[in-house]
């Protein structure tokens, strides 16, 4: 699939969040690739790749004015994906959604939101992220908002030692609230770039272990699941029902390696063999075009990233089959 880093600059501060979020370095506005380069590259890449989907990330990318227009723009280059997928703190979602009703109605069936919540505790909320309880009160708000307006949720939750017993409540939280579910991610360190204890990790782990035989034992359904066609992290889904009887699943994404990992089975391909950080957190997933243009087969590497702001249709045709080639022959490890 085809990640888009929108920006760098987020209105939060969480502690498990590198500099410069999945770009993994802070960018000034002036450093940002052109927005119509990046439409061009989305609409090109749609037609070179059979997994139709792209994620729009950043940074927050709908944090100002400014950044939504440009995720707007991303957004209506991508009106012929299959999924779109815009990952956001929920902090602007209904400003957003108020800026671009029409297009937002129109892709409604393909537009998922994935939301950052990791607490319903307003004083852990402001622990987390740095942030003022009222900004906490304002994501629900959102949430409410979009989720009225006939949109699909699924919350993102990184279980640290502060917030992973609140897991069964933002599960309950998600059913009340009629969302497609949630994802429960332990802290990626990005390479070595967000530092984690081993007293934290194990405290993590084992409280989601015992949240896992929990709910085999009340009779949830298991699945192994991956992203897109087998790629990344084999993830542990569990499904239970919303308020209105539609499936809502729990997802497990443990980021952790080592003996013990909760999800240890990764997906890779023959260019991660040289990679200093093979075998990674994440295994091989997409392709990611960070904010200022740079395109990488890998999200942790920024040194042997391709930028796009200079070249022509044909040497994007090129370029994206170049970097897609490896991805045919991937292997699990």
């Amino acid at each position: 699939s085809l990640v888009v880093n929108v920006c760098s600059k987020c209105n939060m501060n969480c502690r498990y969040c590198p500099d410069g979020g999945e770009n993994l370095e802070d960018m000034s506005d002036v450093a940002l690739c052109n927005d119509e380069k990046i439409a061009s590259f989305v609409k090109t890449f749609l037609h070179l790749n059979g997994n139709k989907v792209v994620r729009l990330t950043g940074g927050e990318p709908l944090l100002s004015n400014v950044m939504r227009k440009r995720t707007a723009k991303i957004i209506r280059a991508a009106v012929d994906y299959d999924k779109i997928i815009v990952c956001t703190n929920g902090v602007c979602l209904k400003d957003a959604y108020l800026e671009s009703k029409k297009l937002w109605e129109k892709l409604k069936a393909k537009l998922l939101f994935k939301v950052s919540l990791d607490t319903l505790v307003p004083e852990t909320f402001q622990h987390i992220t740095g942030c003022d309880k009222d900004i906490f009160s304002k994501i629900i708000e959102g949430i409410r908002f979009i989720r009225s307006k006939g949109f699909r949720i699924e919350l993102n939750v990184v279980a640290t030692q502060e917030n992973v017993s609140e897991i069964p409540s933002l599960f309950d939280f998600a059913r009340r609230e009629g969302l497609i579910g949630i994802k429960v991610l332990t802290i990626n360190d990005f390479g070595g770039r967000v530092i984690i204890t081993d007293s934290e990790r194990k405290f993590v782990v084992n409280t989601l272990n015992k949240l896992m035989e929990k709910m085999r034992k009340e009779g949830l359904e298991e699945h192994d699941a991956s992203l897109h066609d087998g790629a990344g992290i084999i993830m542990k889904r569990y499904y239970a029902k919303s308020k209105d009887n539609t499936d809502c699943t729990l997802t497990i994404v443990d980021h952790y390696t080592g003996d013990g990992s909760i999800t240890p089975r990764r997906v890779f391909c023959e260019i991660c063999q040289n990679c200093p950080f093979y075998p990674c957190k994440t295994g091989i997933l997409n392709l990611t075009l960070r904010a200022d243009g740079m395109l990488s087969q890998c999200r942790l590497r920024t040194d042997i990233a391709t930028s796009i702001c200079n070249m022509s249709t044909p040497q994007l045709r090129n370029t994206v089959k170049e970097m897609l080639e490896p991805f045919s022959d991937c292997f699990e490890g």
